[in-house]
C-alpha cells in the first residue's frame, strides 16, 4: 500500500483526490512501489468508493463514510451555486458542523435523530436561532448524500423538534427614525431614505445603481426571492434620487455605479453601512435619552417593514406585498399585524 496521507484527512486511506485544469476533482487509489502508483477512479465518489471497495475488500475498516464526506462534496459541487452571502453564511454554519459531527469523525449511517437533538442543545446555548438554520443545513446535506448514494437511511432531522422562534415585531416611530436620521452622515441617510422608500433588505439597497434607473423606474432583484420588481421613481423617492445624483456631481472622483457612495466616491459595504448606522444611532441616544431604548431597539432592517407597514396603512396592502415579494396576501397582511397590531373597532 501507498504511505499515509497527509491531506484530504477526511478520506478513507489511500485514497486520493487531484483537481484538474477543468476544476473536476478526481479520485486515485494509492497502490504504493517506487516510484508511486496511482490507479485512477474517475471523478464520480460513489463510484470511486465502489472501486476503492474491491481493491481493499481485505481491509473494510478502511471504507466507513463519514458525514464530514458528504460537507466536503457539498462545499465542492453544490455551495458555488449559491450566491455569495449564501456562500459566506453556509460556511460559518458549516464549520460548527464539522467541529460536532468530525471530533471524532461520524459514520454517516451511525447518525440518527438523537444526534441532530445532541447538536440543538449545543449550540442552542449560545443561538438558538443559528442552531436552527444550521440544523436546516445539516438536512440539506443528507438529502444530498442520500443522492449521491453515501447512504441509504432515512434524514436524521426529520420529527426532531426545534427551538421556536419568535418573530420580529418592532415597528420604528417616526420621531425614533427622524432622531437616527438627524445624527446620520449623508451616504448613510440615502440608505435609510432608499430602504425605506423600497421597502427592500439591506442587501438589495446597498446594490441599487445608475444602471437600474430606466424609464422612470428603480429595477430591483431582490437577493433572497429573486424577485424583480420596478418601482416606480415618483414622489419622495424621485425626490430621494434626484438627490443622490446631484451629490454625485460634487464628488471629485467616481469609481462606482452605486446608488449609495461614500464622500470619496467608492461604494459603501453593508459593513460600512452598519458601523455609520450604528454611530448615528449612539449619538441619538445621548441626544434624546428619555428615548434611548427605542432607539437601542432600531436596526437599520426594519426600515423594511416600517415602509411596508406605513404603506399597508395608507391602504395600499396589495402594493406592499408587490414591494415585498410576498407570495400572498395574507402573508403581508400578518407581517404588517405583527408590527403594529390588527385595526379593530370598539364595541358599540
Amino acid at each position: 500500500m501507498g504511505r499515509k496521507s497527509t491531506v484530504n484527512l477526511n478520506l478513507p486511506p489511500y485514497l486520493r483526490t487531484r483537481v484538474q485544469k477543468s476544476g473536476k476533482t478526481y479520485y486515485y487509489f494509492d497502490t504504493g512501489g517506487k516510484p508511486r502508483v496511482e490507479k485512477p477512479l474517475g471523478s464520480d465518489y460513489p463510484q470511486a468508493l465502489k472501486q476503492y471497495a474491491e481493491l481493499t475488500i481485505n481491509h473494510p475498516q478502511s471504507l466507513i463514510v463519514t458525514f464530514q464526506m458528504a460537507i466536503d462534496k457539498y462545499v465542492r459541487e453544490v455551495l458555488p451555486t449559491k450566491s455569495v452571502a449564501t456562500q459566506k453564511d453556509y460556511l460559518k454554519c458549516l464549520k460548527n458542523i464539522s467541529l460536532f459531527f468530525n471530533t471524532p469523525p461520524a459514520p454517516i449511517n451511525a447518525i440518527e435523530a438523537v444526534h441532530i437533538r445532541q447538536y440543538l442543545d449545543w449550540r442552542g446555548k449560545s443561538s438558538q436561532k443559528r442552531a436552527n438554520a444550521e440544523c436546516s443545513l445539516i438536512s440539506v446535506v443528507f438529502n444530498h448524500a442520500r443522492a449521491w448514494g453515501y447512504t441509504n437511511n432515512i434524514n436524521p432531522c426529520q420529527g426532531v423538534k426545534r427551538f421556536i422562534e419568535s418573530p420580529r415585531t418592532i415597528y420604528v416611530e417616526n420621531n425614533i427614525y427622524q432622531a437616527v436620521y438627524d445624527c446620520a452622515c449623508q451616504p448613510l441617510k440615502d440608505a435609510l431614505d432608499l430602504g425605506y422608500l423600497t421597502a427592500q433588505r439591506p442587501a438589495d439597497v446597498i446594490k441599487m445603481s445608475r444602471t437600474d434607473i430606466k424609464d422612470d423606474t428603480l429595477l430591483v432583484i431582490q437577493n433572497k426571492t429573486g424577485a424583480k420588481l420596478q418601482i416606480a421613481i415618483s414622489g419622495l423617492l424621485k425626490e430621494t434620487i434626484e438627490r443622490i445624483l446631484t451629490r454625485r456631481q460634487t464628488l471629485k472622483k467616481i469609481v462606482s455605479l452605486s446608488l449609495i457612495l461614500d464622500e470619496y466616491g467608492k461604494p459603501l459595504s453593508q459593513r460600512a453601512i452598519w458601523q455609520r448606522f450604528n454611530n448615528a444611532r449612539k449619538n441619538a441616544a445621548q441626544q434624546y435619552p428619555i428615548l434611548q431604548a427605542k432607539i437601542a431597539e432600531f436596526q437599520i432592517r426594519d426600515l423594511r417593514a416600517k415602509g411596508a407597514t406605513d404603506k399597508a396603512n395608507d391602504g395600499d396592502m396589495r402594493d406592499a406585498q408587490k414591494l415585498l415579494g410576498h407570495a400572498n396576501l395574507s402573508m403581508t397582511e400578518r407581517y404588517v399585524r405583527t408590527r403594529v397590531g390588527e385595526k379593530v373597532t370598539p364595541t358599540k
